[in-house]
């Protein structure tokens, strides 16, 4: 929304943004902080869910929400390491795209300048992309011209046209390759031919008009403006998608399953879309199977299809073309395969659903109408667009542009944001290139900029106002500060196209961009309730990312594998605390986990090992962004000796309760038969559960033996006499059955290893008394301190049976414990620190 004379809002252009609504898919034009608050939404959702017992529907050959603390950490990173350190730099699809495009361009020109009527094809081609004849030829099939589009309303809708905004309409959508339920959505929403919402401020002329007035008179207007009005907002012509296709890399499942299954449901291909179909002439027009005679007023169906024009110029009928069409520019995500699936899926497939793709590079430029221009960029994973890039728009600027035409510019990164969050304001390299095409070529051309790869909604304003209409609240008088007497552009990040949610309060109000001071006037979801919703992280992190057991389990046992077992731990807290006072206890737990903690940096090695990669991991995760370098080394610190005293203090429990059930006889040190405990299977539990099987159930098993002993020696192998006389049966396979049985029943101790299974607090009371009389021998001090050497004499069955039988202890204790102390630490970090923004969310209700 400018306040130009010659782009005027009611006759310019008009960008629904249907991703401010977050996942659900809502629209939110509301130029203030976000009004509704969620918080009762999510709560009720979940009650209701929580007595119902109902599961979200799902439809078949479609995927759900993304798990990122899963084995999904590891793989995208590693895809990342790949792409960043071996690729990048080294190979660029974008130089193959233009290259590939040239060579078929001359082809064709040659073949089209044999025919009679060369020149006029030629000419018709070329005045359709451009107002110059060099742009289609030196950078062809990269411009579309869609400036003599007009809006049509649907005549069967009972919509009334006059509560429809006139002028040229596009959606904008990003980041929405997530859970098919989320995503489809928000493709629902895109897919309406119309959309009715509540509107509360009114446009910028208004607010213009308003401002020149006398401040009694605005504040009047501003009160009728503020009052709810229902806004008719039809579906654009263009559908833009700035980005991150699908989640969490580039392949063609994800590309089916998460991003092109929501669109298709939402509004469907035409009847001769095939899936495997490769374009070789784009835009794909006349459509087989629709009427190409129709005016597109008739129903939904021919209001895609119409195609009025007969010439066999395909740019010319796409400018005639009625239906919707869709551009889209990759993202991070889309590039770690190096753009290989993205040029299979969107540059060589016609067809997103109903919406038609007619680009077949991954950047562009669309002439819309009232000389606006919109212009898509790809930043790849080097941030900042190619020489290539630059020479195409710098020359479609100077042959094309006109002077007083307005540019959109498109692109995945909404470095403005990042950089103030990043402390990369003053970063040159960022966005170079781009930087340099605005400042020279496109100078004074730029009025708005919209991006995703955040995944909420914002919208920066520059500070020119002298009033305080557009100003949020706290935010005090905007003041006009771009030194050149230009217009800065409006920045909006638009990025909840189906992915989880990220919170809006660790991004800082105003920015800086440049030389241009910037305001935030609306966000989605607003800083109270992202802040709240940060918090959620204290308890349901742990129950929400269950598979992140396995790291937390594999980490904290591998901390405390060098110091099992802690002989004599139980005697030593009840002579330290005899009377079990609470306050002794935790003095006592505090002393221990510190002896232990030096004991791992003086003679523990596997456990140092894990002690050093849980720092490791504590240091590189948490963001540094916000934080100066003494901070994140502190908090990281922190956090990672938070998880080894949890560990420690389970090790300490699980000890004490060992020998506690040891010294009160709680469970048997010895076995069945009174043998000695290296060569015992069964204790406790199991020789109890023996006994009672001896008693009444192993007669059973010894009169089933007796019988098979007997049948096969009588009369069971004979052949009948009557009625199967052919029939005859392998005497020697059940005599090898019984005898098998019998060696298995009698011989074998296969029952009682079978029931030691069932009894873990014997295997490891037996096994730690048997590891104590060894490492303790002749009254060496070893409860916190083990000899190497004397722990080389324990058996190594001995020492297998007892971590692996309290591991499982351990892991039930150590699991949930880790969990919420990584849940707690996010909360805190997101609330206090305004930080890891990337990790907050993706475990929030919202995702």
């Amino acid at each position: 929304e400018e306040d130009d004379d010659d782009h005027d809002d009611d006759d310019d252009i008009d960008a629904r943004r249907h991703s401010s609504g977050g996942d659900d898919g809502s629209v939110d034009n509301d130029d203030k902080e976000g009004n509704n608050d969620p918080w009762q939404s999510i709560l009720s959702t979940r009650i209701q869910r929580k007595f119902t017992k109902k599961k979200p529907e799902q439809p078949r050959e479609t995927l759900p929400m993304v798990s990122w603390y899963s084995n999904i950490v590891f793989t995208t990173g590693f895809d990342m390491l790949v792409s960043f350190k071996i690729f990048l730099g080294r190979f660029d699809a974008r130089k193959m795209q233009l290259a590939l495009l040239l060579k078929e361009k001359r082809r064709e020109m040659t073949t089209t300048a044999s025919s009679d009527d060369a020149g006029t094809r030629i000419h018709n081609k070329s005045s359709s992309l451009s107002s110059s004849d060099s742009d289609s030829i030196q950078y062809p099939e990269g411009v579309f011209d869609f400036s003599h589009c007009k809006h049509h309303h649907n005549q069967n809708n009972n919509v009334d046209n006059n509560e429809v905004d006139a002028g040229f309409w596009f959606d904008f959508v990003s980041d929405c390759g997530d859970g098919f339920n989320s995503s489809y959505q928000v493709s629902r929403m895109l897919a309406q031919p119309t959309l009715s919402v509540i509107a509360t401020t009114a446009s910028s002329s208004s607010l213009s008009s308003s401002s020149s007035s006398s401040p009694l008179s605005s504040s009047k207007q501003q009160q009728q403006q503020q009052q709810p009005k229902t806004r008719i907002l039809p579906r654009g012509k263009l559908l833009i998608n700035g980005g991150d296709l699908a989640y969490p890399d580039p392949t063609p499942e994800s590309y089916e399953k998460r991003f092109f299954r929501t669109f298709e449901d939402a509004l469907p291909p035409p009847p001769s879309f095939r899936r495997g179909h490769i374009s070789i002439r784009k835009p794909a027009l006349p459509v087989k199977g629709w009427n190409n005679n129709t005016t597109g007023n008739d129903d939904e169906a021919s209001g895609r299809d119409a195609c009025v024009d007969g010439d066999d110029d395909a740019y010319h009928r796409l400018s005639s073309y009625q239906g919707p069409c869709a551009f889209l520019v990759p993202g991070n995500h889309d590039w770690f395969d190096g753009l290989s699936t993205y040029t299979r899926y969107i540059l060589s497939r016609d067809w997103l659903g109903g919406w038609l793709m007619p680009q077949r590079t991954s950047y562009f430029a669309l002439k819309l109408p009232q000389r606006w221009w919109l212009l898509g960029f790809d930043l790849a994973l080097d941030d900042d667009i190619n020489i290539e890039q630059f020479h195409f728009f710098a020359s479609l600027a100077e042959n094309s542009m006109k002077s007083g035409d307005a540019a959109i510019i498109v692109s995945h990164v909404p470095h403005w944001v990042l950089n103030e969050y990043e402390n990369h304001s003053n970063d040159s390299e960022r966005e170079s290139n781009l930087t340099e095409l605005i400042r020279t070529h496109l100078k004074g051309k730029v009025k708005l900029r919209l991006a995703g790869d955040l995944h909420h909604y914002t919208r920066h304003v520059p500070l020119f106002h002298t009033t305080k209409q557009t100003a949020a609240p706290g935010m005090g008088t905007l003041k006009k500060k771009n030194t050149a007497g230009e217009t800065p552009p409006t920045l909006i990040v638009a990025g909840g196209g189906g992915a989880f949610l990220h919170p809006t309060h660790c991004f800082r109000d105003r920015i800086k961009v440049g030389e241009d001071d910037y305001s935030r006037v609306c966000a989605y979801p607003n800083a109270k309730v992202s802040r709240r919703l940060s918090w959620l992280n204290l308890w349901q992190f742990r129950w929400r990312n269950w598979r992140f057991d396995v790291l937390w389990a594999v980490t904290h046992f591998g901390i405390c594998s060098s110091l099992f077992p802690l002989c004599g731990v139980y005697d030593d807290y009840l002579e330290f605390n005899p009377n079990h006072n609470l306050g002794y206890l935790l003095l006592w737990v505090f002393r221990r986990v510190g002896l232990l903690f030096a004991q791992i940096f003086v003679s523990g090695r596997i456990s140092l090992l894990f002690a050093l990669i849980m720092t490791g991991i504590a240091y590189a995760f948490t963001d540094s962004s916000n934080l100066k370098w003494r901070t994140h080394l502190g908090w990281s610190l922190a956090h990672a000796f938070a998880h080894i005293s949890s560990a420690l203090i389970c090790i300490l429990f699980l000890e004490c309760m060992t020998e506690f059930v040891v010294n009160e006889g709680l469970v048997e040190t010895q076995n069945v038969g009174g043998a000695t405990n290296a060569q015992s299977c069964g204790t406790g539990l199991a020789t109890s559960i023996y006994d009672e099987y001896t008693i009444h159930f192993s007669h059973t098993l010894e009169d089933f033996n007796i019988q098979m002993l007997n049948a096969t020696n009588t009369t069971l192998f004979r052949d009948p006499p009557d009625l199967f006389p052919s029939c005859r049966f392998d005497e020697r396979f059940y005599s090898m059955a019984s005898e098998t049985f019998s060696w298995v029943y009698h011989e074998a101790p296969f029952l009682k290893a079978t029931l030691a299974v069932f009894d873990l607090l014997g295997i490891i009371g037996s096994t730690h008394v048997d590891m104590c009389d060894v490492l303790c021998s002749g009254g060496v001090e070893c409860t916190y301190s083990n000899d190497f050497l004397r722990y080389q004499q324990l058996d190594r069955v001995t020492i297998l049976k007892y971590l692996t039988a309290i591991s499982l202890y351990f892991v039930i204790f150590a699991v949930p414990i880790a969990g919420n102390i990584f849940g707690t630490w996010l909360a805190v970090t997101l609330n206090v620190f305004n930080c890891q923004y990337d990790e907050g969310f993706s475990v929030s209700p919202t995702s």
